[in-house]
């Protein structure tokens, strides 16, 4: 003789077993449309990047856009992997790296993704694979090569580094700041910026950012 479900009270955990009331179903369905129905809250690039940095495969992504990570010094194993793909890059060697590989990964696994965001190692990765496509890249440390001065029809380019980095001092044209007596290859210092708009804001209290049009 089957067993009848016992309904224990109207939360759907208060089922004894198997799925939880049609209504409770339904309920949770159209919470998760709306939820998904909502615009993204912005959240400052910094913050996604050190997201990325935590994050177990270096790449962090929410709503349209994706954090990649640069070399992962601290992560034993990693940190030789990346320095060995750091020297690739001077060599046109960045679509050989494992970090590409992985940004290959993530945005084949979310199609919606239209920005991409990335320091150093990462920087240079995203602006390999954006090119050919419409996907827009802002990029922090980025080791890239633009020596010839700016003109004044150009518009400044979405690279952001500080001066005396190292790793971007080939860049001319990136948007510079300054560390103070911080680390020049950092990120953490460039405040209130986000993918696609490096328009100052505020800062919420919830962490997201809102800016200024």
């Amino acid at each position: 003789m089957k067993k009848k479900q016992k309904y224990l009270g109207r939360d759907a955990a208060t089922w004894s077993f198997q799925s939880p009331p049609i209504r409770a179903q339904v309920e949770t369905h159209l919470r998760s449309l709306a939820e998904r129905a909502l615009p993204s809250k912005t959240i400052e690039d910094r913050v996604g990047l050190s997201r990325a940095y935590a994050a177990p495969d270096s790449l962090y992504v929410k709503g349209d856009t994706a954090y990649t990570a640069g070399t992962q010094i601290s992560r034993w194993g990693e940190n030789f992997r990346d320095v060995v793909d750091d020297v690739k890059i001077p060599f046109r060697g960045t679509r050989s790296t494992y970090r590409f590989a992985q940004l290959q990964k993530a945005l084949k696994a979310h199609p919606e993704v239209k920005h991409l965001v990335g320091h150093s190692l990462g920087g240079a990765v995203i602006l390999e694979a954006a090119k050919g496509t419409s996907l827009t890249t802002t990029t922090y440390g980025a080791p890239v090569t633009d020596v010839l001065p700016q003109t004044p029809l150009e518009k400044a380019p979405m690279r952001f580094a500080n001066r005396g980095d190292p790793v971007a001092m080939m860049d001319s044209q990136a948007q510079s700041s300054n560390n103070g007596l911080g680390n020049p290859h950092s990120f953490d210092n460039f405040h209130h910026t986000s993918a696609g708009n490096s328009k100052p804001g505020y800062e919420n209290a919830d962490g997201s950012v809102t800016l200024f049009e």
